[in-house]
């Protein structure tokens, strides 16, 4: 009986994790698993969480769902990192977006001196997916299903300007080089870091090999229109 419970459930996997600015609680109270820099009025009280499962309905893979709260300000665009080999046929379906609030995402390369001044003070290149917002808000959620394996990435986001200064916010271990590529995904955060799609096929089993951004030597500009879904 041991055996054949072992075997019904051993490809259900469900990680969840959290990152927030000074201050940050998240919506059941508790503190989040590591820490963001923010600038201006996201300085404190910014949260960043994420799931990573390969249960959800209607998706055969894996299924990322990421939500950025903020305070003061309202968000621009928000950017999370998938492996430099990640292509438009690795994102199996539509990008969801629950709360009719994102306009499109754009696969592409970021970093310091790209898209002219859409992302100040990014630490690092970073091949991502970014959303836009239609409108002024505080909150965004998002949804992909992919057949690329989570692992551990980056995500940054920002707003316009506040008194002169712009309004960014980004995990902060984006720079840092120490995670062990092998680190298996898992629930919390290693070392500031946010669960993303890796650059191998699907594989509930094993924690998969990352590819870094970095080594992506131009930006490839690719365009993956979000349909607006109703609830």
């Amino acid at each position: 009986m041991a055996i054949a419970l072992s075997m019904t459930t051993s490809h259900a996997v469900i990680h969840s994790g959290s990152l927030g600015s000074p201050g940050a609680l998240l919506l059941d109270g508790t503190t989040p698993d590591g820490t963001l820099f923010g600038t201006e009025e996201w300085q404190t009280g910014a949260t960043f969480t994420w799931s990573a499962s390969n249960e959800e309905s209607g998706c055969d893979s894996w299924y990322y769902t990421y939500t950025l709260r903020v305070l003061g300000k309202d968000i621009s665009h928000a950017t999370t990192e998938v492996s430099s080999t990640f292509e438009a046929s690795n994102l199996l379906g539509d990008i969801n977006d629950p709360g009719n609030i994102l306009s499109d995402g754009s696969l592409d390369l970021y970093g310091p001196g790209l898209h002219g001044s859409s992302d100040p003070s990014i630490p690092d290149n970073m091949y991502g997916i970014k959303v836009d917002t239609t409108g002024d808000t505080k909150i965004i959620t998002w949804s992909l299903c992919s057949n690329r394996v989570p692992v551990w990435g980056d995500m940054y986001a920002k707003d316009g300007k506040s008194k002169g200064a712009d309004v960014y916010l980004y995990n902060t271990g984006f720079t840092a080089n120490d995670v062990d590529p092998t680190d298996p995904a898992s629930s919390g955060s290693v070392n500031n870091h946010i669960l993303v799609p890796n650059s191998i096929g699907d594989d509930p089993e094993g924690p998969g090999i990352p590819e870094p951004s970095t080594a992506v030597l131009g930006a490839v500009g690719l365009l993956l229109i979000l349909r607006r879904r109703m609830i």
